[in-house]
């Protein structure tokens, strides 16, 4: 047998956890000489999980144990240590008894997919939720969803044509081409789809930093992306590095914590040790010349702002400006020994109010996004 591809890194999958393990295990992780018809393979939306029955306790390693012990159901495995990644929290609350009374396999199945405790009868009222590949359905093609994809091409349509300025005719394609209509919710339609909406949102992205002039159109677009960045790098950071102590020094979970600042290749270069905590939080957090790190996103924002039109004539700085040089002033002064939970939710206060200052000094009342409500899906 003869393989002509590589096999897909276990680093790989961790790329993918924010979609739910979307990824085709079978094909994509074993080895393959029929690549011929790879084009033409289904893409499936894979959702698992696991069983009751298991005692968790010796499947999950212990608190505080050393970082290549294995707890005992796991250590068949100890040769294979050095290749794998034990990720542990993944249980769903919903399936928990909540104060109900017991019936778990009733009460965990329906959980899985809709992530609803789900009430424990015997008649007709039973009460569960909207399904996953449900939402998942809405979020690619309800234009009336705001946030979901056909709603966001829309308003990139509305933009472009508000710019002074002209675009090559390559993005009117790609823009006025419109969201895939959804003729059906199967999983792997909608990740067909998907995969299609990610190619187009690429080039789309490509053409920007290629053709748009560097005037205020491109600033506010720039900025936009900067704050998401810098407030998702916060959250991240609190809930993989800051969480508790166990997560303090958990490598898995700073690896992924460095897989989704897109920073994992840059630590290996400067480190020649596995993932610890003060240097992921040097290189994710404070270090300017990092482009994904929550320091170069802000001074991004500060450097953007002071580009942009003054109203007064005098050379006070702006509101906005003043926000934003105050959320960068601790990730200039400060060391990763002050970062704790309460530290990062204070930036990402500021990162909030920051926007608030932006849309009410650039925008007009009417431009100005209304408040999410608990249905729509924030961009």
């Amino acid at each position: 047998m003869s393989f002509s591809r590589k096999t897909l890194p276990r680093r790989t999958l961790l790329r993918g956890m924010g979609a739910g393990l979307a990824l085709p295990f079978l094909e994509a992780m074993c080895p393959s000489s029929a690549t011929a018809d790879a084009a033409s393979r289904p893409r499936r939306l894979q959702v698992f999980y696991t069983p009751n029955g298991m005692m968790m306790d010796d499947f999950r390693p212990k608190p505080g144990a050393a970082p290549d012990a294995l707890p005992p159901t796991l250590a068949p495995l100890a040769p294979f240590r050095g290749q794998m990644t034990l990720i542990t929290g993944l249980g769903h609350p919903m399936a928990a008894a909540m104060g109900d009374r017991p019936a778990g396999h009733g009460r965990s199945c329906p959980a899985f997919l809709t992530g609803v405790h789900v009430r424990q009868t015997e008649g007709s009222d039973i009460r569960c939720g909207v399904s996953m590949d449900q939402v998942f359905a809405r979020a690619l093609g309800d234009a009336s969803m705001p946030g979901s994809i056909a709603a966001l091409i829309r308003r990139s349509q509305i933009a472009g044509q508000s710019l002074r300025q002209r675009f090559a005719r390559d993005f009117w394609r790609m823009v006025n081409h419109g969201a895939p209509r959804i003729e059906d919710e199967h999983p792997q339609t909608l990740l067909e789809l998907a995969g299609d909406l990610i190619e187009r949102s690429s080039a789309l992205a490509g053409q920007v930093a290629e053709n748009m002039t560097r005037g205020p159109g491109w600033l506010f677009l720039d900025m936009g992306r900067r704050l998401e960045r810098a407030l998702a790098i916060c959250r991240l950071t609190r809930q993989l590095a800051l969480a508790d102590e166990a997560s303090q020094d958990d490598p898995d979970a700073l690896g992924v914590l460095l897989e989704l600042c897109d920073s994992q290749v840059t630590y290996r270069s400067r480190y020649l040790t596995g993932a610890m905590r003060l240097p992921v939080l040097d290189l994710v957090v404070f270090d300017p010349d990092n482009p994904r790190s929550l320091a170069f996103q802000v001074e991004r924002l500060c450097n953007h702002i002071a580009a942009l039109p003054r109203i007064g004539e005098d050379n006070a700085p702006e509101p906005a400006l003043r926000e934003a040089r105050l959320a960068l002033a601790p990730l200039q002064t400060g060391t990763v020994e002050d970062v704790d939970a309460d530290w990062l939710l204070a930036i990402e206060a500021r990162l909030m109010s920051l926007s608030d200052t932006i849309s009410a000094r650039y925008f007009l009342p009417s431009e100005r996004p209304e408040s999410a409500t608990p249905g729509e899906l924030l961009a």
